[in-house]
């Protein structure tokens, strides 16, 4: 019996680790790769004082995320001060990401530059579509305000989560082209 207990553990160990491949991506991963230019920002931000409905206009100004290999990533763009512009043009970096599907969304989480910080701040994007040669992501209201607990414990305070408190909706997309 315990000769049958210990093979049928060997058995199931086996298979988990089978299962559980390290160099196994999600199916949309290879989409990602390449470089993609930044054309537009938009942000709609609904607060308990009104809404703010925001477009920055980036084509033909550089903005880029170039997508190297599975989980890691070149870039121009790094975090803004201004939460509904979100992002700006600053110095080349490398970092990394990782791509999910959670909920039947496709998402791509990455750590993205804070040039005041001097350090990476974990943005997590749904991706809203990517064909042709087009990808938009979308930051949601629940992704902003994991950036802004992030923000907090930079900052030592509860500024930003006082503020997120006062948001009611929030949808930043981002538009790249190949």
């Amino acid at each position: 019996m315990k000769k049958i207990y210990s093979l049928s553990m060997l058995f199931f160990f086996l298979s988990f680790l089978v299962s559980c491949k390290e160099d196994e991506v999600e199916p949309f991963a290879d989409d990602l790769l390449g470089k993609w230019n930044l054309q537009m920002i938009e942000s709609d931000v609904k607060t308990v004082f009104g809404a703010s409905n925001e477009k920055y206009d980036f084509s033909g100004k550089g903005g880029y995320i170039k997508f190297n290999e599975i989980a890691h990533f070149e870039s121009n763009l790094i975090m803004n001060d201004e939460i509904t512009e979100f992002l700006r043009i600053g110095s080349v970096y490398g970092s990394t990401y990782l791509t999910d599907t959670f909920d039947n969304s496709k998402n791509v989480s990455a750590l993205v530059y804070d040039s005041d910080y001097k350090q990476n701040i974990m943005v997590s994007y749904k991706i809203k579509s990517i064909t042709n040669g087009k990808l938009v992501l979308v930051v949601d209201k629940h992704s902003l305000g994991n950036i802004l607990k992030e923000y907090d414990k930079l900052d030592g305070s509860t500024t930003n989560s006082d503020f997120f408190s006062m948001v009611s909706s929030a949808e930043i997309t981002l538009t790249f082209t190949k």
